[in-house]
């Protein structure tokens, strides 16, 4: 049987091991963050930097620029591509599914009515 006095220091021990791991939580997070703000911060000054560079005379360089935008759109474009693939696959199941539906009830439709005529 236990003390008191084990029972309160066990009780203690559960406390601090939740403490510790909610600290170490927290860490965790607070590291996980930083560096998505450290990569975030990095990549924008990257398209700055691009965006901002001037020609001799101190006109915008059009084509960096132009060159940044299409990189965008290419890689962007990849990602818009194979969803409508999948979409195009889907609504074309669809319509095969909805033309089988019509076929099936035109069919049952045209035996009651054969049906009938008997």
């Amino acid at each position: 049987m236990k003390t008191s006095n084990q029972k309160a220091q066990e009780e203690y021990e559960q406390v601090q091991a939740k403490h510790t791991a909610k600290k170490q939580e927290f860490e965790r997070r607070k590291q996980e963050r930083e560096a998505a703000q450290r990569f975030y911060k990095k990549k924008k000054m990257e398209v700055f930097n691009i965006l901002s560079k001037k020609t001799i005379k101190g006109q915008p360089n059009l084509n960096l620029q132009m060159e940044y935008r299409l990189q965008k759109i290419q890689e962007n474009k990849v990602d818009i591509l194979i969803p409508i693939r999948v979409i195009k696959y889907l609504l074309f199941i669809e319509f095969f599914v909805y033309v089988m539906y019509l076929l099936t009830i035109h069919l049952i439709f045209n035996i009651n009515w054969i049906a009938k005529l008997y």
